[in-house]
C-alpha cells in the first residue's frame, strides 16, 4: 500500500515520514540547504503482518505543484497534513483539489506541531479544516494530532496505518504501465528507471516498451517497495533495471513511460471529460498546462458541448507534444501561467481522429465516457461505427487479451479475423449488414443479369456508406460469410 503526503510547504510532511519510517526523504543538497522538498521522496516501513507500506513525500511549495501531481497519480490513500501553528494555507486547498481531481478517495487528516500550540488553538484549526474538507472525500475521516518532536500521537498513527492495509487492485488485469519520474545509471548495474506502476504487473525477464520512443527493452532486475523482487504490480513504487540493443539510442526522461510490449502509441490529441474547479470557467480554445502521470506539457482545450454553465464538460485537447495515456487516466489542468489549478479530467480516447466535427467528437466522448468497458463497447458498436479494430480498442482501454475475451463473452459482440487484423462487430448489426449486402447483390443481378458477378467497387457504388462502414478487409470477410452460408458463390479468390 502507498500513502502520499499532501499539504502546504513547511507543515511537517517530511518530518512526519521520517518519524514513521526513520528515513530522510529529502536527499538533494538543495533540499537539505533550503529545508523544503523539491523532488519526490520515498520511504518504506515493514508491517507487523510481514507486509510493507510505502510513503511518497511530495513538495508543498506552489512552484513544485507538477511534482506533487506526479506523486499522487497512483496512490492508495493520503496523509493530509496541516500544521497547527499555521492552519490551512493556500497549498492546503490546492492539494485537496488535486487529490480529488486525481480520484483519490481515502485518507486521514494529520495535525502536526501539536507541541507548539494550546488546546484552544487546536480546536480553532480543526474547525477551519473541517470547513475546508466538508464536501470532499476527507469529510468525517480519521484525524490525528501529532508532534514529531515529542512523539505525541505517533504510536496511534502507526497502529492505524498498520491495521489498514487491505485494498483491492482494480487494474491488475490491465496491461503494465509505469510512469517514469527518474532515470539514472549505476556502475556495474546499468540503466535504472523509477516510477509508480499505474496498472498491470511486470516480471524479471519480461520485455517492455519505452514510450515515446517505442524501443523494446528487457527487465533485468526489479525493486518493488524498496526491496529486490521477481515481480511488481499496480500501486507499487518500482525501480526497473533495463537492458536492450535499443537502449543506447534513446534518452529516458521524466514524463516517459515503460509499458507492456503489447501497448503502444502516443498522441498530441485527447478526448476527455473535464471538470472545472468552483469559480473557474473553461473557455473554448483556452491555453492550458496539462499534467498526467509524471508528464507536464502545454496545449489548448476545445469544448465539444454547448452547456457553458456546467462544471463538467466534454472537450478535445490538443497538446504541444505527444504523450502516452489510456482511457480512464486522470489529469490536472492549470492555467496558462501555471500559477493555479483550474480543473482536471478523465481521458475518454487517447488518440482520436483529427478530422472530426465538434458534434462527432461530442457523440464519441459520450459513447466512451462510461467506466464499464462492456458498456463502452456496446455504445460504440450500436450507436456508432459498424466495426472496431480489436487491437486499438484493447490498447485504448489498456486491456489484456484475457480481459478483452471476458468482455466479448459478456456482450453480443463478435470478433472477426482477417489476416493480421481483428474486427469487433455487434452481432445484431453484423446480421443486418449481411442481409442488406445480400439484398444489394440480388438487386444488382436483377438489374444486370448478363454480368458474371459484382465487384467490391460496384458494391460500394450501390451503397457508398458501406465503404466507410467496412473497408475492403471487413467487406471481404462479410462476403466470405455469405458464401459459407451458401447464399453466394464466390469467384476470383473469395
Amino acid at each position: 500500500m502507498i500513502y502520499a503526503t499532501a499539504g502546504h510547504v513547511d507543515h511537517g510532511k517530511t518530518s512526519l515520514i521520517k518519524s514513521l519510517t526513520s528515513v530522510e526523504t529529502d536527499r538533494l543538497p538543495e533540499e537539505k540547504l533550503r529545508g523544503l522538498s523539491i523532488e519526490l521522496g520515498f520511504a518504506y516501513s515493514d508491517l507487523a503482518d510481514g507486509g510493507r507500506v510505502g510513503f511518497v513525500d511530495v513538495p508543498g511549495h506552489e512552484r513544485f505543484i507538477r511534482t506533487m501531481v506526479s506523486g499522487v497519480g497512483s496512490i492508495d490513500a493520503v496523509l493530509f497534513v496541516v500544521a497547527l501553528d499555521d492552519g490551512p494555507m493556500p497549498q492546503t486547498l490546492e492539494h485537496l483539489h488535486i487529490l480529488e481531481l486525481m480520484g483519490v478517495t481515502k485518507g486521514v487528516i494529520i495535525y502536526t506541531k501539536s507541541d507548539r500550540v494550546t488546546e484552544i488553538r487546536k480546536a480553532q484549526v480543526r474547525r477551519r479544516v473541517q470547513e475546508v474538507v466538508s464536501y470532499s472525500f476527507l469529510a468525517n475521516c480519521r484525524e490525528f494530532f501529532v508532534s514529531t518532536k515529542t512523539g505525541e500521537g505517533m504510536e496511534e498513527l502507526k497502529s492505524f496505518i498498520d491495521s489498514n492495509q487491505s485494498l483491492s487492485r482494480p487494474n491488475v488485469n490491465r496491461l503494465f504501465r509505469l510512469a517514469v519520474d527518474r532515470s539514472f545509471a549505476l556502475k556495474g548495474v546499468g540503466k535504472v528507471i523509477t516510477g509508480s506502476i499505474f496498472s498491470g504487473e511486470v516480471e524479471v525477464g519480461q520485455f517492455v516498451r519505452h514510450l515515446p520512443s517505442g524501443a523494446r527493452l528487457r527487465v533485468r532486475k526489479l525493486h518493488a517497495q524498496g526491496q529486490e523482487s521477481s515481480s511488481a504490480c499496480v500501486g507499487q513504487r518500482c525501480a526497473v533495471n533495463i537492458s536492450g540493443s535499443e537502449l543506447g539510442k534513446i534518452k529516458m526522461k521524466r514524463g516517459d513511460w515503460l509499458v507492456s510490449e503489447f501497448q503502444s502509441g502516443t498522441s498530441e490529441r485527447l478526448h476527455a471529460n473535464v471538470f472545472s474547479l468552483k469559480g473557474e470557467i473553461f473557455k473554448d480554445g483556452m491555453p492550458i498546462h496539462f499534467h498526467l502521470g509524471a508528464s507536464d506539457t502545454t496545449g489548448r482545450l476545445f469544448l465539444c458541448d454547448k452547456n457553458q454553465s456546467a462544471q463538467e464538460r466534454t472537450a478535445f485537447l490538443v497538446l504541444n507534444k505527444d504523450i502516452h495515456s489510456v482511457k480512464g487516466d486522470r489529469f490536472v489542468l492549470r492555467d496558462q501561467a501555471a500559477e493555479k489549478t483550474i480543473g482536471g479530467g478523465v481521458v475518454c480516447d487517447p488518440s482520436p481522429a483529427k478530422n472530426l466535427t465538434r458534434v462527432e467528437r461530442f457523440n464519441l466522448i459520450k459513447q466512451m465516457q462510461s467506466t464499464n468497458h462492456d458498456e463502452v463497447l456496446k455504445n460504440l458498436l450500436n450507436e456508432g461505427c459498424l466495426s472496431l479494430d480489436a487491437d486499438r480498442f484493447r490498447r485504448v482501454c489498456n486491456l489484456t487479451d484475457s480481459a478483452l475475451k471476458d468482455i466479448l463473452k459478456s456482450t453480443a459482440v463478435l470478433e472477426i479475423k482477417s489476416d493480421s487484423t481483428s474486427f469487433l462487430v455487434s452481432s445484431i448489426r453484423w446480421e443486418e449488414t449481411l442481409n442488406s449486402t445480400l439484398n444489394l447483390i440480388k438487386n444488382f443481378h436483377d438489374a444486370k443479369p448478363n454480368l458474371p458477378g459484382i465487384t467490391f467497387e460496384q458494391i460500394y457504388e450501390f451503397d457508398p456508406k458501406l465503404r466507410k462502414a467496412t473497408g475492403q478487409k471487413l467487406m471481404g470477410e462479410l462476403l466470405r460469410e455469405l458464401i459459407r452460408r451458401d447464399l453466394l458463390s464466390g469467384i476470383g479468390g473469395l
